[in-house]
């Protein structure tokens, strides 16, 4: 693989991952001030759950992580 071809596949996979963190802070529950803004950033908050779910035990991370991955679908996007 040339240098290009590791750049091209490292961007793809970091907008994969921006998409996730988007898709998941989506789903989450946020609360929200009285100026109607969330209070959080999508994406730190998506990124937070996603590093909460794998950082789990193998055993209580199954469905959890099922639910995240199944929003990479393309019905879901």
């Amino acid at each position: 693989m040339t240098l290009h071809d590791h750049l091209e596949y490292l961007l793809c996979l970091l907008t994969l991952t921006y998409l996730w963190c988007v898709l998941v802070s989506l789903e989450e529950e946020c609360r929200m001030p009285a100026h109607g803004r969330r209070a959080w950033k999508v994406v730190p908050l998506g990124l937070r759950k996603l590093v909460r779910v794998i950082s789990q035990p193998e055993t209580r991370r199954g469905a959890q992580l099922e639910t995240l991955i199944g929003l990479l679908s393309l019905s879901q996007t």
